[in-house]
């Protein structure tokens, strides 16, 4: 698989600079730059994950299989990486279950380790998240990306699915697969 990451349409060398790899000893970096660095070193590291476009300077969208797609960004002010994933739309059907089952994941924060859902501006099913970046390592992006990647499918699946129950919360579809940041 051909992994790419593209700077405003161009595409870019992924890999790090011989300088910068002593990132916390010699705070050869700024958090910013470190940020940067992360989101590109993780494409190669998730499966799912077939390119990392930035969308401005402060934001990365991340393209996955499925026709996924992650939108980070980095809230420097407050120290957070924000995350997005858009889901899908809700079905006429089922949509009263959808959103009981929506508000019933957000009162699980502590379970599902503060990831909530939500309704973007079109009426689209978003699962979002949040941590501080500060001490953010390679292996903490890859777990995150993983289980963001696993829990919006879980949601895809509900949402494509007509049924007159909503799973249960403590599912593990969608409980104990949850995103824990």
């Amino acid at each position: 698989m051909c992994w790419t990451v593209a700077q405003n349409g161009v595409a870019i060398d992924e890999t790090m600079e011989e300088s910068n790899e002593n990132v916390f000893g010699g705070n050869v970096l700024s958090t910013f730059e470190h940020i940067q660095t992360l989101v590109a070193d993780v494409g190669p590291l998730v499966e799912a994950i077939e390119t990392i476009e930035e969308l401005s300077e402060h934001r990365w969208g991340v393209a996955c299989s499925d026709d996924l797609m992650i939108e980070i960004e980095c809230l420097q002010a407050a120290n957070r990486l924000s995350f997005l994933v858009s889901i899908g739309a809700v079905r006429d059907i089922n949509e009263t279950e959808v959103y009981r089952t929506l508000l019933s994941y957000n009162i699980l924060w502590r379970e599902n380790g503060g990831v909530h859902m939500a309704l973007d501006q079109e009426g689209e099913v978003a699962l979002l998240a949040d941590i501080y970046h500060l001490d953010l390592t390679l292996e903490t992006l890859v777990e995150i990306l993983e289980r963001l990647i696993d829990s919006a499918s879980a949601w895809r699946q509900f949402l494509s699915k007509a049924s007159d129950s909503p799973p249960d919360s403590s599912d593990t579809e969608l409980g104990s697969n949850a995103i824990k940041v």
